[in-house]
């Protein structure tokens, strides 16, 4: 009787560790789709949608070398290893986890395009960081271990352009301004 007692004990010990170690997977997994979609963790308050574009922003200034870029594409690899190990059978994620699975396997291979569609509220990829938050991933924990830097990695984003950015270039007749949206490029207005 104490034989199986102590067999038992080690199946269930055996399988809460193998839980552990694929959940872990599913948080380095989620992170690394993450930074290449996004970048840099989000401000409070910052949505990803917003984000995109100001990286896209980023490409559509970079010049010939920024076109040839495969981002958001490249994401869509990232998005599908996640999808898979949500759907491993021996993983008890619950209801919010196959949300989240059925969003992240449409992104394997499609247009980038796909990540601005969706309903009228949000766009799919704020959908996509809605349910990863009520399946309990969150992108940028701060106890988290570092991701390896051979991913892929989203384009800096570029900052909006507000006025209280801008910056008087000298004193001439009339009033000219400048902001830096892209290091490097500089954009002057006439205000």
């Amino acid at each position: 009787m104490l034989v199986l007692l102590a067999g038992c004990d080690r199946g269930k010990a055996e399988r809460e560790a193998a839980q552990r170690a694929l959940q872990a997977d599913i948080e380095l997994g989620w992170r690394a789709f993450s930074r290449c979609l996004v970048g840099p963790p989000l401000a409070e308050g910052e949505v990803p949608s917003l984000r995109m574009r100001f990286n896209e922003l980023t490409l559509m200034l970079g010049g010939p070398e920024a076109a040839k870029s495969e981002w958001p594409k490249n994401c869509g690899d990232l998005a599908g290893d996640v999808a898979n190990k949500l759907a491993d059978e021996t993983l008890d994620a619950g209801k919010e986890a196959d949300t989240l699975r059925s969003k992240l396997v449409l992104l394997r291979g499609a247009d980038p395009g796909v990540y601005f569609t969706g309903d009228a509220k949000l766009p799919f990829v704020d959908e996509i960081w809605v349910a990863a938050k009520s399946a309990g991933l969150e992108p940028q924990s701060k106890d988290a271990p570092p991701l390896p830097d051979d991913g892929p990695v989203a384009p800096a984003a570029a900052e909006p352009l507000a006025r209280d950015k801008l910056v008087e270039l000298g004193t001439s007749g009339g009033h000219l301004l400048r902001h830096d949206l892209v290091p490097g490029k500089t954009a002057l207005f006439m205000v």
